[in-house]
C-alpha cells in the first residue's frame, strides 16, 4: 500500500527528530552523569576528609593536652615528693596530683581519665579510687603493644574500659616523659583514656546515610565499627589497593568505598555508602532529561505537522493532475502559487502538457503524410516493373541473336534494380555476402564500359559473410575508386576490397592505386561537410552519404576515415561494431 508524501515526510521527520533528540539526550545524560558522578564522589571524599580532619583535631588536642600535663612544673615538683620519707607529704602530693589531673578533665568531655605511670610502675590517676584497676590494666595487651612499638607516643588498640561502674569502648593515648625536661623526674609515661563513642559523636558525621563505617589504627585493627549492611569488598583487599594514598575512592557493584589516611598515628577512616543514595541526584537528572526530551519531541511534531501539510499540498495537487493525464485528460492543468521550486515544477508540468498536445497533433499530421507517401511509393513501383519487362525483352532478343555480352550485362543490371527495390521492401541492412554479390554485378557492368582498365582483389574472411551492414554501403566506395581514382590514370588499376573481423568490430577496407585525394577534400569529409562527387547515374549515393549513414546508425562506436595523398592512391577504412541488433530494424 502506497503512503502519501505528507505521511512519509511526517513519519520521516518524526523518526529523525526522535532519534536525534534521544541520541542527544542519551549523550547529554551520560556526559552530565559522569560530571555529576565525579562531583558527587568528590563531595563524598571531601565529607570523609572533613570527618577525618575533625578526628585528627581531637588527636592533636589530646596530644597537646598530654604534653601540657607533662610540662606542668607543679606536677613535676609534686612527683618528686612521692619518694619522700614523710608519709604526710607523700599522701598529700598524691591527693594533689589526682585533684590536678581531675581539674584538667573538666576541659575535655571525651577524656575519661588520666594516669601517670612512674619509673617504678606506681600509678597516680585522676580517679584515685581506681588506681589499683589502672595499675592492673598496665598488664593488658593494649598497653604492652604500645610499649613494644618503641615509639615516643601513640594511640592504643580499642579496649574495654571500666569507668564509674560501667564499661565502655576506649582507646588510650600514651606519651613518654622526656628526661631532658627533668633528669630527676620519677615519671615514665602518661596515659590518657578516651571514651571512643563520645569522641565519635563529637565528629559531625551523619552515620545514618552510610552502609558501614570503620575507624582503624596503624595495625588495621578496628577501633570503631558501624555496620548496617554487608559491604561488597573486604577491608583487607580495599586497604591493599589504597596503599599509602592519603585519600582513595573505589566504586563497587552497589557501593562507593572511601579510605582516608590523613589522621595521626596512621589511623584510617573507611566508609561504604550505597550508590542509590550517592547517585540520587544523577537519577533525578536522568528523569528530567527523558521527560524534557519527550515533551520537546511532542512540541516539535505538533508545530511541524501544519508546515509539512502546507508544503505537500501543491505536490498532492500535482499528483492528482498527473493521474488525470494518465487517464487521457490532457487539458488537466495545475495552479500552484507557492513561490518556490514546486511552483516552477507546476509551470513546467503545464508546459509539458501543452507541448504534448502539440506533439500529438503534429504526429497525426505526419502519419497522414506518411500514408500518402506510401501510396505514392506503391504507384511508383509500377515503373520499375515496366523497366524489368522491357529489359527481359532485350535479353530475349540478344539471346536469339547470340550476343551473350548484352545478356550478361542486362542480367547484372536487373539484379541491381531488384536490390534498389529491396531497400524499400526489406529494410536498410543486408549481409556482407549480399553486398558483395551486388558489387560483383556492378563491376560486371563497369568492365564492359571500361574494359581492361582495372582488376579487383577480394580479401574476404569466411567468418564475415553473415554479418549485417547497411545496404548499398560497398558499391559507392567501389564507384568512387573507379571514377575518382583509376579512370584518370592511363595504366590498369587495382581495387582491393577486404572484410575482416574481431570479437567486437567488422573492418571494411576499399583501396585503389589511383591518383589519390587532396588534403582539403579529406578535411571536408572528416568535418562532415558536403563534398561534390561524380555519380554513376544509377543512384545518387556518394561517399558523403556513406559517411553520414555510418555515423547515424552507429554513432561514436564506429569510425570511417580516408588515408590518401596525391599520387599515392586512396584507402577508405570503415570500422563498425558487431552485434548492434537495435539497428537491424526491418
Amino acid at each position: 500500500m502506497r503512503r502519501r508524501i505528507k505521511t512519509k515526510i511526517i513519519f520521516s521527520a518524526a523518526a529523525i527528530i526522535t532519534i536525534s533528540l534521544l541520541v542527544v539526550g542519551a549523550v547529554s545524560i551520560e556526559y552530565f552523569r559522569d560530571i555529576i558522578k565525579t562531583q558527587v564522589m568528590s563531595d563524598e571524599a571531601i565529607k570523609i576528609k572533613q570527618s577525618a580532619a575533625q578526628i585528627q583535631y581531637f588527636q592533636n588536642d589530646i596530644r597537646q593536652f598530654a604534653q601540657y600535663i607533662l610540662v606542668d612544673s607543679d606536677i613535676q615538683m609534686r612527683l618528686n615528693v612521692l619518694d619522700s620519707d614523710n608519709v604526710y607529704e607523700r599522701l598529700s602530693s598524691e591527693e594533689w596530683l589526682s585533684t590536678k589531673l581531675k581539674s584538667y578533665l573538666l576541659l575535655k568531655d571525651y577524656i575519661d581519665s588520666v594516669v601517670l605511670v612512674g619509673n617504678d610502675g606506681k600509678v597516680i590517676s585522676s580517679n584515685p579510687i581506681y588506681n589499683s584497676y589502672y595499675a592492673d590494666s598496665l598488664k593488658e595487651d593494649w598497653h604492652q603493644d604500645v610499649l613494644n612499638r618503641n615509639v615516643f607516643d601513640g594511640f592504643s588498640d580499642m579496649h574495654v574500659w571500666k569507668s564509674n561502674l560501667r564499661e565502655m569502648d576506649a582507646v588510650s593515648y600514651m606519651i613518654k616523659y622526656n628526661p631532658a625536661l627533668n633528669p630527676n623526674s620519677k615519671l615514665h609515661h602518661l596515659i590518657v583514656h578516651i571514651d571512643l563513642d563520645y569522641l565519635l559523636k563529637a565528629v559531625s558525621m551523619n552515620t545514618s546515610e552510610y552502609d558501614a563505617i570503620y575507624l582503624l589504627n596503624a595495625g588495621n585493627s578496628v577501633l570503631h565499627a558501624e555496620e548496617k549492611r554487608n559491604v561488597d569488598v573486604s577491608l583487607d583487599s580495599l586497604l591493599a589497593r589504597s596503599g599509602s594514598m592519603p585519600a582513595y575512592s573505589e566504586e563497587t557493584n552497589g557501593q562507593i568505598a572511601n579510605v582516608n589516611q590523613t589522621m595521626l598515628d596512621q589511623w584510617k577512616l573507611v566508609t561504604f555508602k550505597s550508590k542509590q543514595i550517592v547517585f540520587q541526584k544523577i537519577d533525578d537528572m536522568s528523569y528530567f532529561f527523558v521527560i524534557s526530551t519527550l515533551v520537546s519531541i511532542l512540541f516539535i511534531l505538533l508545530t511541524l505537522t501544519p508546515v509539512i501539510v502546507n508544503i505537500t499540498r501543491p505536490i498532492l495537487n500535482l499528483t492528482q493532475a498527473m493521474k488525470q493525464v494518465a487517464m487521457g485528460k490532457l487539458d488537466a492543468t495545475v495552479a500552484i502559487r507557492s513561490g518556490d521550486e514546486i511552483e516552477l515544477l507546476g509551470n513546467g508540468f503545464n508546459r509539458m502538457l501543452q507541448e504534448l498536445q502539440n506533439y500529438i497533433e503534429q504526429s497525426i499530421q505526419d502519419e497522414k503524410i506518411k500514408q500518402k507517401l506510401q501510396i505514392e511509393l506503391l504507384l511508383s513501383q509500377i515503373n520499375p516493373h515496366f523497366i524489368y519487362n522491357t529489359l527481359n525483352t532485350v535479353i530475349y532478343m540478344a539471346q536469339r541473336q547470340g550476343n551473350y555480352d548484352i545478356v550478361k550485362m542486362m542480367e547484372s543490371f536487373i539484379r541491381l534494380l531488384q536490390d534498389t527495390i529491396s531497400t524499400a521492401k526489406d529494410g536498410y541492412f543486408a549481409t556482407v555476402e549480399e553486398e558483395i554479390s551486388n558489387v560483383r554485378d556492378y563491376l560486371i557492368i563497369q568492365r564492359y564500359r571500361y574494359p581492361d582498365r582495372f582488376v579487383t582483389d577480394w580479401q574476404v574472411g569466411e567468418d564475415t559473410l553473415r554479418e549485417r551492414i547497411p545496404r548499398t554501403l560497398l558499391q559507392p566506395l567501389v564507384e568512387n575508386a573507379i571514377f575518382h581514382g583509376l579512370i584518370p590514370i592511363c595504366e590498369q588499376g587495382i581495387i582491393t576490397i577486404s572484410f575482416n573481423r574481431s570479437e567486437q568490430y567488422l573492418y571494411i577496407r576499399v583501396s585503389d592505386n589511383g591518383i589519390g585525394m587532396d588534403a582539403a577534400l579529406i578535411e571536408k569529409f572528416e568535418n562532415g561537410d558536403a563534398i561534390g562527387e561524380l555519380e554513376s547515374g544509377m543512384r545518387p549515393i556518394g561517399l558523403a552519404n556513406v559517411r553520414d549513414r555510418i555515423r547515424a546508425y552507429y554513432g561514436h562506436s564506429s569510425d570511417i576515415r580516408i588515408e590518401s595523398g596525391a599520387g599515392k592512391g586512396t584507402i577508405i577504412a570503415i570500422d563498425i561494431p558487431l552485434n548492434n541488433s537495435e539497428f537491424y530494424t526491418e
